[in-house]
């Protein structure tokens, strides 16, 4: 038997294997935010399992980025910058007191893959990793090919071709901006938001679960993805054809989302903030800050619809006057509970380095405004940018502000953000209704 680890940026995961492949035993722990408790970590794993079953075990350790052969320093992991130029392989040998093999987690993927996964009948395998990075590994005849440098496989942190640059219309000093990495790579909503949990010292904060139609069988490639894009996902429900908004409830879950119109729009008659994610057909572009950007529309999605109703049902003069006359706060909508959760986050995080950022765009405008602003204030809720855009399209606003993700109840709306920004459609209020 041997001791497998994988090291990320928020776990350790270990698994003790037979000689034939055969699982006997596997176990996560979170990882921690400085060098000398990560090895420490990873000893304390060991010594637990070696007295569990009563013998000694070989090591091995796949990790983000690579030992250089010329330092033996770590480079290349800029997602676990805690093992960033660290002696790591040497450092466990010491903790351990014996051999230990490191080696980097898209060379391992590649070699597994090479010797009984998909690429096992083949003499030369290349991995492919696309998620928070973009990276990959090399193997031929059921060898990793690492190069001189330790990067063969790695094809992410390549520097795009002139004319490529010129055509994204790249102006940047920073050579990691002008990487493959930077273009092709998704840090996308869930990676955003997951990263808050590097700001809390004990435990996670934030939590991401995977609800999936699909088997189990096919949710154990989707987990093999999770992990290859390291991302900090443990908990799903696979449903083998059945629709998962079911379960959302019993996971309490403060926002769902889905490409599914039916599990949304059964989620959101639930109680529960949901909204259809619709493809983008926006370009990629090279982020300057890992700032998450959540914008949304006001009626119908953070407030109900009932000013909406009038407008639609008596027209724009009944809307005005029915906001002049009106002394009551908004009722609240779909997404009230949802911003409630993310001032909470804000709140526990220094003003100065909180990673969240909201906006209010609305099409309101003087003096529709008043009844926006008294109730949320009346809520304790704040909102960072408020955009009264009396009629005007959003999209450009949406795109200034860089937002990460936007929520509206009109799909039109969304249709034409979505060439911008990633959207999400909230089914919600009396535009969607039929």
């Amino acid at each position: 038997m041997q001791i497998g680890f994988d090291v990320g940026a928020t776990k350790i995961e270990s698994v003790i294997l037979k000689d034939n492949g055969e699982e006997v035993d596997r176990s996560r722990r979170d990882c921690p935010k400085d060098y000398i408790s990560i090895i420490q970590t990873i000893k304390d794993v060991v010594v637990d399992l070696e007295k569990k079953y009563n013998q000694t075990l070989p090591v091995g350790v796949c990790h983000p980025g690579v030992h250089s052969p010329q330092t033996g320093l770590v480079k290349n992991a800029p997602n676990c910058i805690w093992i960033e130029k660290q002696p790591f392989q040497k450092s466990l040998r010491e903790a351990l007191n014996r051999e230990v093999f490191c080696e980097n987690d898209g060379n391992c993927f590649a070699l597994s893959e090479a010797i009984d996964g998909a690429g096992k009948h083949y003499k030369i395998v290349y991995g492919i990793i696309l998620g928070s990075g973009a990276g990959g590994g090399l193997v031929i005849d059921k060898q990793i090919v690492s190069g001189p440098n330790g990067v063969a496989g790695e094809w992410g942190h390549n520097q795009l071709p002139f004319m490529a640059a010129q055509k994204e219309e790249l102006k940047t000093l920073n050579l990691r901006d002008a990487e493959v990495e930077s273009f092709v790579s998704g840090l996308g909503f869930s990676n955003k938001i997951l990263k808050i949990n590097n700001l809390y010292d004990k435990q996670d904060r934030v939590e991401v679960i995977l609800l999936s139609r699909n088997t189990a069988d096919t949710g154990l490639r989707v987990f093999n993805s999770i992990e290859a894009h390291k991302l900090n996902i443990s908990r799903a429900v696979f449903c083998g054809g059945e629709s998962p908004y079911k379960y959302v409830k019993a996971f309490g879950v403060d926002l769902f989302l889905s490409s599914s119109k039916d599990d949304v729009k059964m989620a959101i008659e639930n109680g529960v903030p949901s909204a259809r994610i619709i493809p983008s057909k926006m370009k990629k572009s090279v982020k300057s800050d890992e700032l998450l950007r959540i914008a949304f529309d006001g009626d119908s999605v953070i407030f109900s619809d009932e000013s909406e109703k009038i407008y639609a049902e008596e027209g724009l003069k009944a809307f005005m006057d029915n906001e002049r006359k009106k002394k009551s706060m908004l009722k609240a909508g779909p997404f009230k509970s949802f911003l409630v959760e993310l001032n909470k986050l804000q709140s526990e995080l220094d003003s100065d380095d909180c990673p969240i950022r909201t906006a209010l765009v609305t099409a309101r405008s003087a003096p529709s405004h008043k009844r926006v602003i008294k109730t949320l204030r009346k809520w304790g809720v704040r909102i960072d940018e408020s955009l009264f855009l009396g009629g005007m399209n959003k999209v450009d606003f949406l795109k200034s502000f860089k937002a990460d993700i936007f929520f509206d109840d009109q799909q039109q709306n969304i249709q034409d953000a979505s060439a911008k920004v990633t959207s999400a459609h909230v089914p919600f209020g009396i535009k969607n209704r039929k």
